[in-house]
Order: structure tokens, then C-alpha cells, then sequence
């Protein structure tokens, strides 16, 4: 590409020098720091600005994410990044991939504590910081990074000095074939400089076909045709049960408003018009304990008496007691072979109204 301008005094037309990078650490940092300049929204068709970033955010299989970012709602984008003197174009595709697959399914409170090792501190945190507080919902962006985490719903992002054919013919196969959760993109950032003045040119290559997506509420019919396609049969059978319990029992179970992932939300009326939004299930197979609202809503105190009775029950006896968390568990490993522990759990939900009063 190459860039003429003049200035406004209306001298002569110059062309602009292009300005490569000298390492990859440095593209990473430009992104890292301004994340926006990601332009997601030619890659994924309503996704929103990357507000916040963190670099290096290593993953179990031992590799480390180059730039890890997200939108104020916890859209994830994985971004790695290289340069055209690395010739290895496919080992980069492998990475993102490889990466993504490691993020897949992970629970919130584990990414981050990755997160939090390399920036400092914790994921939400590091997001507000980034929307400087306007329009913040802390709720909100938890939701959607755990959504994403279920689903594998991530924006991939190959970021490189120069898009060649082969990375173009490899981002070409993957969105088009198939129908993947996460949508792939090579993004050019070219470089130029002039008389100290520097100008980025980035460029988005994401061919991708759009299927209509499905904007309707979530309701008992559409929640169990996903669980019963994703889910065993006996995981689908807890999840029923305790959605039969929870509306006889508790004050409100609703829908929540997920794209893709649907859930299970369990409010349970404490006093007044206070109510306690216990728990959730979703129809990826995870039951999430919402100590964070707990605390938030009704203090330090009232979630570690709730969470001592929670974890007196063997299938919870590692749930995290960090009050501020948001700890989830696999209805599959955990609670299928112990009917004994849903009934416990059960109890413990119910008891709630009784610790308002210790």
C-alpha cells in the first residue's frame, strides 16, 4: 500500500514512508495498550469495542497468549501476533487455535486468576478500568466471559505486518466451512511515518457466512432441545430436577438472556423485596454459586456462613471461598452419581432465608 499526503498549507504531495516493526513484542504492545484498534466489528457482526487487554496470559497446555482482550460485555478476543519474517504462517493458525481450545470450557474464576498473574488484577477490574466506569455492569461482563468460555464463542485474530495468500487462504477455509463458534481474522497492521507523525493502516481479512442468528428468549422448550444435544441424558435429568424444585420451591427461577448458552437462574425471596439470586444452571452443564451478588447484596458475612454450608457437602468441599467469586462446578462430574449431595444442596438454597437472622 502506499500512502501520499500533503500537509494544509497546500505544499507539494509526499509519499509516506512505510515503517515496519522490529520485533513482534512490539506489535503486541500496541495492541495490548489499544486494544480499539482491533476493529471487531468488520470481523463479527455486532460485536462490541475491545475496551481492555492483557498480554502473555499463559494456558494449560503451557502456551502464553500474546494479547488477550475484551469488550465491556466479556466478548474475548485472542490475538496473536506475527511478523512477515516469520515465515511459519500455519504454526501462528495452530497457536490461535490451540489457545482458544484451552480457554474453551474453562471456568470463570480460573481465567481470572491467569489474567490476574500478568496484569495485576482481577479480569473485571481490568475491564471497568478500560470503559472508565460509563455504563459499567460487572454482572454483565461476568456473564459474558463465562458464555464465551462455554461456548467457545471467541473472535481469533491473527495479527501480522503484512496479509499474504496463504494466511488469506487459511482464514478463507476456516470460516467458510463448517460453522464454527469462533470467527477467525487475519488483521494487517501497516505501519507508515512522516515528518514524526505516525499513522496506522489496519486492514481486516474475514470472509465469513452470516447465518441468521437466533434472537429469541430462551423458554423450557429451546432450553431442553440445547441441553439434550449438548448434555448426557442423566446431566439433562439433574437439571430438570432441579428446575422442578426451584419452581416449587424457590420464589423465581428465569431465563437468562445468553445468545447461544442457555441458563437457570434461581432467586430466592429473603425478606421484604429482598431477594437472593442464589445460583444458576446452564444448559453447557455448570452449576454457578453467585457468592459475588451474595456479598455485594448482603454482605461478607452472610456468603462465608452460606458457603460454610455449601461446602459441609461433598460434591462442593473445593468451591473457592473467596466471597467476591463466582465459582462454577460440572454437574457431570459431580453431582450425576450423588443424588444424596443435589438433595443437601438443595437445603442449603432454602436455608438461606435463615441466615439473614443468625
Amino acid at each position: 500500500m502506499k500512502i501520499v499526503v500533503r500537509t494544509s498549507d497546500g505544499q507539494d504531495w509526499h509519499t509516506v514512508d512505510s515503517v515496519g516493526y522490529g520485533a513482534e513484542n512490539e506489535l503486541q504492545d500496541l495492541l495490548a495498550k489499544s486494544p480499539s484498534l482491533v476493529p471487531v466489528g468488520d470481523i463479527r457482526e455486532g460485536a462490541s469495542p475491545l475496551v481492555a487487554a492483557a498480554r502473555e496470559v499463559m494456558t494449560p497446555s503451557g502456551g502464553a497468549i500474546d494479547v488477550l482482550a475484551c469488550s465491556s460485555n466479556g466478548e474475548l478476543t485472542i490475538v496473536e501476533c506475527k511478523l512477515a519474517a516469520n515465515s511459519d504462517r500455519r504454526q501462528v493458525l495452530a497457536q490461535v487455535l490451540d489457545y482458544a481450545s484451552d480457554l474453551w470450557h474453562m471456568p470463570y474464576d480460573e481465567l481470572n486468576e491467569r489474567v490476574k498473574k500478568v496484569a495485576g488484577v482481577d479480569f473485571a477490574r481490568l475491564a471497568e478500568a478500560g470503559t472508565s466506569g460509563t455504563g459499567w455492569d460487572e454482572e454483565a461482563f461476568r456473564q459474558g466471559v463465562t458464555d464465551a468460555l462455554t461456548t467457545g464463542m471467541f473472535t481469533l485474530v491473527i495479527a501480522v505486518d503484512e496479509i499474504d495468500e496463504h494466511l488469506r487462504r487459511m482464514v478463507r477455509y476456516l470460516n467458510l466451512t463448517g460453522k464454527p463458534e469462533f470467527r477467525l481474522a487475519a488483521l494487517e497492521m501497516e505501519r507508515f511515518q512522516s515528518e514524526g507523525t505516525e499513522m496506522l493502516v489496519p486492514t481486516v481479512y474475514s470472509p465469513h457466512l452470516d447465518a441468521p442468528g437466533d434472537s429469541s428468549r430462551w423458554d423450557d422448550a429451546r432450553f431442553y432441545r440445547v441441553c439434550e444435544a449438548s448434555l448426557s441424558a442423566e446431566v439433562t435429568a439433574v437439571i430438570r430436577d432441579l428446575h422442578q424444585w426451584g419452581k416449587e420451591n424457590i420464589d423465581s427461577v428465569e431465563y437468562g438472556l445468553g445468545r447461544t448458552t442457555g441458563s437457570l437462574n434461581f432467586y430466592s425471596k429473603l425478606r421484604d423485596e429482598q431477594y437472593a439470586y442464589a445460583f444458576r444452571v446452564t444448559s453447557a452443564g455448570l452449576l454457578d454459586l453467585n457468592y459475588g451478588y451474595l456479598t455485594s447484596t448482603f454482605g461478607t458475612e452472610f456468603t462465608n456462613r452460606h458457603h460454610r454450608a455449601i461446602t459441609a457437602i461433598p460434591s462442593f468441599s473445593q468451591v473457592s471461598d473467596d466471597p467476591l467469586k463466582y465459582p462454577s462446578i460440572r454437574i457431570a462430574t459431580k453431582l450425576v452419581a450423588h443424588p444424596e449431595d443435589i438433595q443437601s444442596f438443595k437445603e442449603a438454597i432454602t436455608g438461606l432465608r435463615d441466615l439473614l437472622d443468625e
